[in-house]
């Protein structure tokens, strides 16, 4: 737009495929070969250059990253039954979770007071319908894993993985009077997240971005 500086760009491509069933460390492998398919396909089409994984290099903090001085920059994310990969011209991570129980002394070790509050929707964040150590039934499951996904994509942008203590990237979803939720950080970043599904999938960027979603049809020959 005219007067404006462009935005930086941001694509999130995603695939759903089988879920474990048993031998977890050949379901890891299975996914990465998707998520190298997903690279590859996504190189040609967005960077018009052949992924190579040979090339990667650990950036700061030990991040997998393309050479410097080519405006690569990608993240890739796996949960059960799913697999994301994020590109940008500019730092980017991507988590992706699937929803379902935890227990609450799991979410007071990287989650605020706030943030319980509103993982439990009460004003008393010491309120526990349940014993620490068991599945939280009046815990919204959700709700937390819109919280984690979204920390999770932070220490994945700057590369810090989780030697960055979780409770000091706190976040809260405001309502936009114009309908939409704002997503307000501790931490400086763009944050972006939809549900898919059974999953959350959250995006963080170092500066402002505008993402486009793609969903890839089911692996085929992996």
């Amino acid at each position: 737009m005219k007067g404006k500086n462009r935005l930086h760009w941001a694509l999130v491509s995603y695939m759903f495929c089988k879920k474990m069933q048993e031998h977890p460390k050949e379901y890891l492998d299975y996914q990465r070969r998707i998520a190298e398919k997903i690279l590859k396909e996504e190189f040609r089409n967005k960077f018009h250059v052949e992924f190579n994984r040979d090339k990667v290099i650990k950036g700061e903090n030990g991040k997998p990253q393309w050479p410097e001085g080519e405006n690569i920059y990608f993240n890739v994310t796996n949960t059960n039954g799913f697999v994301a990969c994020a590109f940008s011209d500019i730092d980017i991570g991507v988590d992706a979770e699937k929803i379902r129980p935890i227990r609450m002394a799991a979410a007071r070790r990287c989650c605020t007071s706030e943030e319980i509050e509103y993982i439990l929707g009460v004003s008393d964040p010491s309120f526990s319908p349940v014993p620490e150590g068991d599945i939280c039934q009046g815990m919204d499951a959700g709700r937390f894993f819109r919280l984690w996904t979204l920390k999770e994509s932070y220490i994945k942008m700057t590369g810090e993985g989780l030697r960055f203590p979780l409770q000091e990237v706190s976040f809260s979803l405001q309502k936009r009077q114009r309908g939409g939720e704002e997503i307000r950080c501790s931490q400086s970043g763009c944050f972006l997240q939809r549900q898919i599904g059974e999953y959350w999938i959250s995006l963080c960027a170092r500066q402002e971005v505008e993402a486009a979603w793609r969903k890839l049809p089911p692996p085929s020959g992996i």
